[in-house]
C-alpha cells in the first residue's frame, strides 16, 4: 500500500501587476497561489497572536511580529505538460522521498467574533481562518521510489477515482522560524473525484488542501472592533490588494502568483474601516483544528485566549479552548515496509458561567477523534482492515476523575 497525498482545489482570485505572471502556465499559477494562501493564513494568525500579547500594539511592533512569523517559499524549476512526458522519469527524482528529516506541521485556527448591533436589534457574527506552523520530525518511508512514474500514476488514478492527464513539477525552498529545507514536489491535474492532486512531502498537505477551500478573507480583523485598533487598520491597509486588478465585493483575498503575496481588495478594506463599530461585543474565540500529520510524539499547542481586551468581572472572560498534545503509536506486524499507526489530537474547553451568586462555575469538556493510517506494504497473503473505537468518560464533583480508552485494530 502506498501513501497518497491528496488536496482538493479551491481557486482563489489571481492578480499580478507583472508581465512575468502572464507568461507562466495555468498549472504554475495554481501551484504558486496555493503556497501564497498558506503564507497569508500564517500572517492572519500572527496578527491575532500579537494582539493576545498586547491588545493595542504600535504599528511598527505589529509589523515586526507578523514578519517574524512569515514563511518563505522559493518555487523554481517549473515544468508542466502531459503526464506521458514524465512516464519514464524516476518518481523519487520528481518528489523528494521522506527520510526522517523535519517537516512543517500546520494547524488551522478559526477566529470568531460576536458584535451586538442594538440599533438593528441584531447580533453580527464574523469568522475568519488562519494557520499556525511548526517544524516537527518526519516519517521514514522504506518503499522503493526508484521506479518510473508510470508505476505510481495508476495508483493515484485508482485511489482518488480520477484520471490525471497533466502535471506540474517544481523545486521548493521553504524557510520558517530560522530553518529551511529544499525539496521537489508536484501537482497532478485531471478529472474525477479529486481533480487536483498535490504531492508535497515536506509542507503539510492536508493544511494546504484545507486552505485552498477557504477564501481567507480577514472578516474578523476588518469587521469586528479589532479594526478600530490603529495598528490593525494600518496593517490591513498596508497589505491590501489594489484595484482594478482586485475588485471588491467578493469577500476573498487576491493573490499575486509571482510574489506569493495575498491581501483583501482595497475597496473592501476602505468600506470595512469606514463603517462604525459597536463598542459592545463578546471576546474573540480562537479554535485550532489539527491537520493530519506524520507520526511524531510532539505537537504545537495553539493558544485559544481572546485577542480582544478582557472585561473584568465577566465569567465568560475566562473561557478557554485548545488542543492538547497529540498521541501517536505505531506497529509493523505483517508489514514488509511502513507501518500501521494510531493518531489522536484531543481537544478540550472550559466555559465559565455566573450562577447569580457572584461565583463563576466551570463546565469542562474534552473530545477525542482517533484515526489510523497505513503506509508501506504488507506480507504476501495479508490484507489489513483498520478500525478505531473509543469510549468517553464523565466526572463531576470537587475531585473528579474520568477515563477514556481508545483502540486501533489491524486484522489479517
Amino acid at each position: 500500500m502506498r501513501r497518497i497525498f491528496v488536496l482538493f482545489l479551491f481557486l482563489g482570485v489571481f492578480w499580478s501587476p507583472s508581465q512575468a505572471n502572464a507568461q507562466t502556465s495555468s498549472e504554475e499559477n495554481i501551484v504558486r497561489t496555493t503556497y501564497a494562501k498558506l503564507r497569508y493564513a500564517l500572517k492572519i494568525s500572527a496578527v491575532h497572536d500579537a494582539l493576545t500579547r498586547n491588545p493595542n500594539p504600535l504599528p511598527a511592533d505589529l509589523e515586526y511580529q507578523v514578519a517574524a512569523k512569515t514563511i518563505g517559499f522559493d518555487l523554481s524549476n517549473f515544468a508542466s505538460g502531459p503526464v506521458n512526458d514524465i512516464s519514464k522519469r524516476i518518481y523519487g527524482e520528481l518528489v523528494t522521498k521522506p527520510q526522517g528529516e523535519d517537516v512543517l506541521m500546520v494547524a488551522m485556527a478559526h477566529f470568531n467574533s460576536l458584535e451586538d448591533l442594538p440599533d438593528k436589534l441584531q447580533v453580527r457574527e464574523t469568522n475568519e481562518v488562519g494557520a499556525e506552523a511548526a517544524w516537527t520530525g518526519g516519517q521514514i518511508l522504506t518503499e522503493n521510489w526508484n521506479v518510473p512514474f508510470e508505476q505510481f500514476l495508476p495508483l493515484f488514478d485508482k485511489q482518488n477515482s480520477s484520471m490525471y492527464s497533466r502535471y506540474a513539477t517544481y523545486h521548493v525552498r521553504v524557510s520558517y522560524d530560522g530553518r529551511s529545507r529544499s525539496y521537489n514536489a508536484m501537482f497532478l491535474f485531471g478529472t474525477g473525484s479529486v481533480p487536483v492532486l498535490v504531492v508535497d512531502t515536506v509542507t503539510n498537505n492536508s493544511a494546504l488542501g484545507a486552505l485552498m477551500q477557504e477564501s481567507l478573507y480577514p472578516a474578523v480583523l476588518l469587521e469586528s472592533r479589532l479594526s478600530q485598533i490603529s495598528a490593525v487598520a494600518n496593517w490591513l491597509k498596508k497589505h491590501q490588494a489594489s484595484d482594478p486588478l482586485c475588485p471588491g465585493g467578493r469577500r476573498q483575498v487576491c493573490c499575486d502568483a509571482t510574489t506569493l503575496i495575498c491581501g483583501p481588495a482595497e475597496a473592501d478594506v476602505k468600506s470595512a474601516l469606514d463603517e462604525p463599530r459597536s463598542s459592545v461585543s463578546q471576546p474573540l474565540k480562537q479554535l485550532a483544528r489539527a491537520m493530519p500529520r506524520p507520526s511524531s510524539p510532539c505537537f504545537m499547542t495553539v493558544s485559544a485566549r481572546s485577542s480582544a481586551p478582557r472585561s473584568i468581572g465577566d465569567c465568560s472572560d475566562y473561557n478557554v479552548a485548545h488542543y492538547g498534545l497529540v498521541a501517536n503509536d505505531a506497529g509493523t506486524q505483517q508489514h514488509t515496509s511502513g507501518n500501521h499507526s494510531w493518531h489522536d489530537a484531543p481537544f478540550g474547553e472550559c466555559n465559565y458561567t455566573d450562577a447569580g451568586s457572584g461565583n463563576c462555575y466551570a463546565d469542562a469538556t474534552a473530545q477525542s477523534a482517533p484515526t489510523v493510517s497505513e503506509t508501506g506494504g504488507v506480507t504476501a497473503g495479508d490484507c489489513h482492515v483498520t478500525a478505531v473505537n473509543h469510549t468517553n468518560g464523565s466526572a463531576s464533583g470537587q475531585n473528579p476523575t474520568a477515563n477514556t480508552n481508545g483502540a486501533a485494530a489491524v486484522v489479517t
